[in-house]
């Protein structure tokens, strides 16, 4: 990472037999992501976030079993955000953030993530796609604090948000989201949230909120 590395990422499957952390973001590397990454078995970190890494997320990232933290931000991904990542339970934090990744139809549904409970952050920012916040209504990510939508052409507030107990950021800024914030938005300034951006979008009105610290 932090260096001035060009070219792929070579084929090193044979020689990384237990391979638990790759990190080479911010680099220059170009290429396809190589699928034998998802079959180390061992690794939990794989950031290649800030390079020019193009084509698709492969479907196989997902197979080790015990990724915890996925970074791909940054890049020039395309095509269909892997819905295998959904069999993924151990994910904590997925960073997909200025990509072009997403399905044919140019839209991700978020219920792809739900079943994933230990995920505490989720950036898919600025990718050129539609978000649809459709979810059964009855689910929340029970230990989300991150969660980044902007630019996503979300025309609502997502409505899972409002069982989110330990949210700490949210960002739904240069949506499409029409009217007032809804009061149930309010509670969420009152123990964790420390960052919220809503610029941006068509709101009419927003009441003033109930931060804990006048201050902040």
């Amino acid at each position: 990472m932090l260096n001035s590395f060009t070219g792929k990422i070579p084929n090193a499957e044979a020689s990384l037999p237990r391979l638990q952390v790759l990190q080479l973001w911010s680099n220059q590397l170009s290429g396809e992501i190589p699928n034998y990454l998802g079959t180390q078995s061992d690794l939990t970190i794989l950031d290649l976030s800030m390079n020019n890494l193009s084509g698709k997320i492969p479907d196989e990232l997902c197979h080790s079993g015990h990724l915890v933290t996925l970074g791909l931000f940054s890049n020039s991904l395309q095509g269909q955000i892997p819905r295998s990542l959904n069999t993924c339970k151990s994910l904590e934090a997925i960073h997909l953030r200025k990509n072009r990744s997403g399905n044919d139809e140019g839209i991700v549904e978020l219920d792809m993530f739900s079943n994933l409970p230990n995920l505490r952050f989720l950036d898919l920012s600025y990718n050129g796609v539609s978000v649809s916040s459709s979810i059964n209504s009855s689910y929340t990510w029970p230990n989300l604090q991150y969660l980044s939508l902007a630019s996503c052409s979300l025309n609502e507030f997502p409505r899972f948000l409002k069982g989110s107990k330990h949210l700490m950021s949210l960002d739904l800024s240069d949506n499409k989201i029409h009217g007032q914030n809804p009061k149930w938005i309010l509670n969420k300034g009152l123990d964790t949230l420390s960052y919220l951006n809503l610029s941006h979008n068509f709101l009419t009105h927003i009441e003033r909120l109930p931060w804990e610290n006048e201050n902040t």
